[in-house]
């Protein structure tokens, strides 16, 4: 190879992209949290349980595994957003802003998370089946699904722990397009799904 040959050869890959060692990488977007109000419930004119209650960090289906915002642009489609993110992975956003309504409620004796070591006789687990944008077509809206379990860890057979299981879905439209838009309709998503997971808790529990 002749020494013309050798220079353009330098030259192109000095040119290309990644060859420099400061070289930057994309710059992430925002971050976002959800924002709303602890919500006031019915139960909170009652008297507490006594007992204290565990909120275990939920599960997510595997797509959701990421602080990445997933959307659905049409069926069988699921995508994620390399410049909008949440704070935190989407499951650990539901099981923090769950505990800490739960805790502004009132309606246990007291609300504990996974990581602490007080004993607790009742504990709430869940998994998180959708935290995503969806468009049909029509419209775009935040949807979030979950199935929550809750124990009576005072029993000593599994069938007898087992409170209820049930499926939560909830969908709120989106007021604008991008990250902030989703993370002001979740938020409203997930104020309306804290409530009804701490009606159902409350009633189950205060029933035994």
């Amino acid at each position: 190879m002749g020494s013309r040959a050798i220079l353009l050869v330098t030259a192109l890959l000095l040119l290309a992209p990644g060859c420099f060692r400061n070289s930057k990488a994309p710059e992430v977007g925002e971050r976002f949290v959800l924002e709303y109000a602890p919500p006031v419930t019915a139960t909170a004119e009652r008297k507490p349980v006594a007992e204290a209650l565990r909120v275990g960090r939920f599960s997510a289906d595997p797509a959701l595994e990421t602080t990445q915002m997933a959307y659905r642009p049409s069926l069988f489609r699921e995508e994620t957003d390399y410049y909008n993110r949440w704070i935190v992975s989407p499951e650990a956003l539901v099981s923090g802003f769950l505990l800490r309504d739960i805790r502004q409620g009132g309606v246990f004796l007291a609300a504990f998370s996974d990581g602490e070591p007080q004993a607790a006789r009742f504990l709430l687990r869940g998994h998180l089946e959708a935290f995503e944008e969806r468009d049909d077509g029509k419209g775009r809206t935040a949807s979030l699904a979950a199935t929550v379990t809750l124990l009576d860890l005072s029993k000593k057979e599994i069938p007898e722990r087992l409170l209820f299981q049930k499926s939560y879905r909830f969908e709120e439209p989106l007021s604008e397009i991008g990250g902030r838009g989703l993370a002001q309709a979740m938020s409203r998503a997930m104020e309306k799904f804290s409530a009804r997971v701490i009606e159902d808790s409350y009633l189950a529990a205060s029933r035994l």
